[in-house]
């Protein structure tokens, strides 16, 4: 019964991809462009971020793509179970995976580059988990082909003139005020805490700058 449950459900996939545009999860705030190589999706937690993420993104190339809560621990579930849940659903047709199990398309993919933006608390760690999780059981190619990324938020964010600079520790900063002159004028702002990645700001200045995302590949999970 579980096999074919398991069947029916991967069928049900196989159909609603078929229909593309007109199946895509109804809160995707998609991108312009139909080119997947330029294009990004930004995963995160809830309508507020979907909200904020939104406001700091590039509509030409950037989605968003926000969720409801934590996604299904796909390790403590069937194969049945997860293809039922919505969450679940709205990742493989929003991103354009496929079906489990089969090979690997990396051109029905919607977007090449799929980035992970969760707060930085225990709820925003555990549903990062379960994301990758979901990520490597899934389809573990994705992460073979540089596709999953981690938005990671800097200590650091320093401006000098028109420059701006991203430090993730201590060690970093120093590196970089060795490069300035002496008699440079410079301003460094410290984030503290969740700030810079919970509030409006923080989740702009994530999206709009690349360095903040680390590329993750099967060998860090």
């Amino acid at each position: 019964m579980a096999a074919l449950a398991a069947k029916r459900a991967r069928e049900l996939v196989r159909q609603k991809s078929v229909l593309k545009s007109s199946s895509l999860p109804g809160k995707l705030a998609d991108c312009s462009s139909a080119n997947p190589e330029e294009s990004e999706i930004f995963i995160v937690e809830g309508d507020s971020a979907g909200g904020s993420a939104k406001q700091g993104r590039d509509r030409r190339f950037q989605a968003i793509l926000p969720l409801r809560g934590k996604i299904l621990n796909i390790e403590r579930k069937d194969e049945a179970s997860m293809y039922k849940n919505e969450e679940i659903q709205n990742l493989i047709l929003g991103l354009g995976l496929g079906v489990k199990g089969e090979d690997f398309k990396k051109d029905a993919l919607r977007y090449h580059k799929i980035i992970i933006l969760t707060d930085a608390d225990v709820d925003g760690a555990h549903i990062r988990t379960l994301l990758l999780t979901f990520f490597f059981r899934y389809q573990k190619a994705l992460f073979e082909e540089g596709c999953i990324y981690v938005g990671v938020p800097p200590l650091y964010k320093v401006e000098r003139g028109k420059q701006i600079h991203y430090c993730y520790d201590d060690a970093e900063l120093k590196k970089l005020q060795k490069t300035f002159p002496a008699n440079a004028s410079y301003n460094i702002q410290r984030f503290k805490g969740e700030k810079v990645m919970n509030g409006v700001d923080g989740r702009k200045e994530l999206i709009q700058n690349s360095s903040c995302m680390i590329n993750l590949d099967s060998l860090d999970i």
